[in-house]
């Protein structure tokens, strides 16, 4: 037989056919005997428990039987299954409640205390304790060990969830939307949200009772990283490090998202040709993972490049200060057209401005501005969305009762003309966005 000073554990075998003056099977002193499995049968004592002599307290596995006499305090244990949970660690304790190895042990009648230890990000969202299929009540963390195996259950959610989509999905622009979710119970004053180092208070990006906000991008920086971090009281509980080409490339792999595939690569191509532009972070284009990215449908213009020699004829005949110079693009997350005037000899830098007081812009948003020094007048239409990006602008003069219609594919025919191989290869791509963003519809 077994003779232990201590405490004693048999998860298994047979003991039998053994004989001593106290316990001829197992003799436990100053310490509990706990039996998972196995048999004892078979053994004799001279004195005290045939079977088993345990001094303090004997706890048997339900189910497992001692065919020999016992002597001592005999408990039967059930077995305490705690699913692991993401997002955080529970524990059951008890007096007579009691983990071997990663399997936790419990008596009938036991008060189980259960702690949850949420990490560093996630909060409890529930714990529940059941019977086979029936609810055992929890009460502030703890219940009653009923005569039977339970299974405990927790949930730990995210302390905010952080959710992306991509901009282009509404035709606008070229960025990220990242949305915050506290959970249940969470007070959104506790929180701010750091976007590439800039700080804002979770409740200042509420809009219709969601928090939420864009991250723009201009065209070359697709590739740029994007790092959102969400602090709770100072302490930083969630960081995301993406990008716009990193986020699309999550989005392409992702067959629910099919219908998006060609006006997301268009977006990438209009980016990575930005970049060559611009000579900007050219070892990581943002469309080194797209095929036939020179593939380009022909760009169809409505309206003619403007007649600059027409133009200034038409400023003469309304005595304006300024001659048409040019046209040019602004790429950022939108597209801005810019049309440039320069002041002319013998007029004064005030007859420029008073000029301006006067320009009327329609059907767009625009500004209009005087720079270097007051000799040059710019007029851009601002903010121009790429599934819009042929959108006409009216422009009317101090003089005239006659609007000038202005609008970008007026400069694709005259850089696709005129213009270097880049500049033709960059239209070319942003045709082709804007190609894609008109057609495309979401299903």
């Amino acid at each position: 037989g077994i003779c232990n000073h201590g405490t004693l554990t048999i998860k298994g075998g047979t003991i039998s056919g053994n004989s001593a003056g106290n316990g001829g099977g197992v003799c436990v002193y100053n310490g509990k005997f706990t039996m998972i499995a196995g048999t004892i049968s078979g053994n004799t004592a001279l004195g005290r428990g045939g079977g088993v002599y345990v001094y303090t307290n004997f706890y048997l596995k339900n189910g497992v039987e001692v065919a020999d006499d016992i002597y001592g305090t005999k408990k039967t244990i059930y077995t305490v299954t705690i699913s692991k949970p993401t997002g955080g660690t529970v524990t059951a304790t008890g007096d007579d409640t009691f983990t071997v190895g990663e399997t936790t042990y419990s008596v009938n009648g036991d008060t189980v205390t259960l702690t949850t230890e949420p990490a560093v990000d996630y909060a409890l969202k529930t714990l529940t304790v059941k019977q086979d299929e029936t609810p055992v009540a929890v009460e502030n963390g703890q219940f009653t060990m009923p005569a039977g195996d339970v299974t405990v259950s927790a949930e730990f959610a995210p302390l905010v969830t952080v959710t992306m989509g991509l901009a282009i999905f509404d035709g606008s622009e070229i960025g990220v939307d990242f949305g915050f979710t506290p959970a249940d119970g969470e007070d959104v004053d506790d929180y701010t949200v750091e976007i590439n180092g800039v700080s804002h208070t979770l409740a200042s990006l509420e809009t219709s009772g969601v928090y939420k906000t864009r991250v723009s991008m201009v065209a070359k920086k697709m590739r740029d990283p994007i790092t959102v971090v969400v602090k709770k009281s100072g302490t930083i509980v969630k960081s995301v490090t993406t990008s716009i080409y990193d986020y699309s490339m999550i989005v392409l792999a992702d067959n629910n998202y099919s219908a998006a595939h060609e006006l997301i690569e268009a977006m990438l191509n209009y980016g990575a040709y930005s970049q060559l532009y611009f000579n900007y972070n050219t070892e990581n284009l943002a469309n080194e993972d797209i095929e036939d990215h020179t593939n380009f449908i022909d760009i169809k213009y409505n309206n003619l490049p403007i007649d600059k020699d027409e133009f200034n004829k038409f400023l003469e005949s309304i005595n304006a200060p300024v001659t048409y110079t040019g046209m040019n693009l602004t790429l950022e997350s939108q597209t801005n057209l810019n049309l440039f005037f320069d002041l002319k000899n013998g007029h004064s830098s005030g007859e420029l401005v008073d000029f301006i007081s006067y320009i009327s812009v329609f059907s767009c948003t625009y500004n209009i501005f005087s720079e270097n020094d007051d000799t040059r007048l710019r007029i851009v239409m601002k903010e121009i969305p790429i599934s819009n990006l042929y959108q006409q602008a009216l422009i009317q003069f101090p003089g005239s009762n006659d609007s000038k219609t202005v609008s970008i594919d007026m400069y694709f025919k005259l850089a696709m003309e005129q213009g270097s191989d880049e500049v033709k290869l960059l239209c070319n791509a942003l045709y082709n966005f804007f190609d894609k963003s008109r057609s495309y519809n979401p299903g």
